[in-house]
């Protein structure tokens, strides 16, 4: 399943650039060198989606915060640890056995990640049902759902 499942995530991920140059563009800033800087909570909600629709695959949007700073910090040990030991707010999709992640490469790991769920990189003090987590991912759903449309009028 696993291998399946990086295949696919691999053909979503040239798909999801696309959008998150979008994105950045709407935002009026310098588009960061690495689209999937701050996109990883529309791409968890498109992800959770199309890997429902199209996959049967069951997951939920976890996340973590670190306690002090949300940029990298050595303190708080929640959210993706990088290579430097700081922790950086973030979110990604677990199923019960895996941590599908197609933005990690904005702290320098690899751009898709399907691991098991003890990977020490990962460490979650929210998810989906969390009122603030619930509540940003409700915001951001409606870029999401258009996402979804475009890509379910792309792959057909």
């Amino acid at each position: 399943m696993k291998e399946e499942l990086f295949s696919y995530c691999d053909r979503l991920r040239p798909f999801l650039e696309s959008r998150w140059r979008e994105k950045h563009l709407t935002w009026e800033q310098d588009i960061p060198d690495i689209l999937s800087s701050f996109m990883c909570r529309y791409t968890s909600i498109f992800l959770q989606q199309v890997l429902a629709i199209e996959r049967n695959i069951n997951t939920i949007i976890v996340g973590g915060r670190p306690m002090r700073e949300l940029h990298g910090t050595p303190y708080g040990k929640y959210g993706f640890i990088d290579h430097y030991n700081c922790w950086y707010d973030h979110c990604w999709l677990e199923t019960k056995h895996l941590i599908i992640d197609l933005t990690a490469d904005q702290f320098g790991d690899l751009p898709i990640i399907i691991t098991p769920k003890r990977d020490r990189r990962y460490r979650a003090n929210v998810d989906q049902y969390d009122p603030q987590l619930k509540y940003a991912l409700v915001k951001l759903s409606s870029t999401s759902d258009r996402w979804l449309e475009m890509w379910r009028g792309n792959s057909q």
